[in-house]
C-alpha cells in the first residue's frame, strides 16, 4: 500500500512541527481572531511568547495553519497562568 504524501505548512503558533494542509488549516476569521487575541496574552511568555509579534495578523487566516493541540494549549488558561509564574 503506497502512502500519499500530504502537503505540509508551518504552524502559525511556531511549535516547530509541520502542519497537515488538509487537517490544520485555519479556515475561519473567527478562529483567526481568537488565536490573535490569545497570542497577545502570551506575549513574552514561554513557548508562544513571540507569536503575536511575528505573525502578520492583517493577512488573515488564508494560507495559515495551526495544530489542534497547539490551539488547545494556547487557549488553556491554566497553562497561561503557569507561564506567568
Amino acid at each position: 500500500m503506497e502512502e500519499i504524501d500530504q502537503p505540509s505548512r508551518s504552524c502559525v503558533l511556531q511549535c516547530g512541527r509541520r502542519c497537515n494542509e488538509a487537517t490544520d488549516s485555519i479556515s475561519s476569521i473567527e478562529r483567526w481572531e481568537n488565536i490573535k487575541e490569545k497570542a497577545l496574552l502570551w506575549s513574552g511568555l514561554d513557548k508562544f511568547g513571540n507569536v503575536y509579534a511575528t505573525v502578520n495578523w492583517e493577512k488573515g487566516p488564508v494560507g495559515q495553519y495551526a495544530h489542534n493541540t497547539c490551539r488547545l494549549t494556547l487557549w488553556n488558561s491554566k497553562k497561561l497562568e503557569q507561564a506567568k509564574e
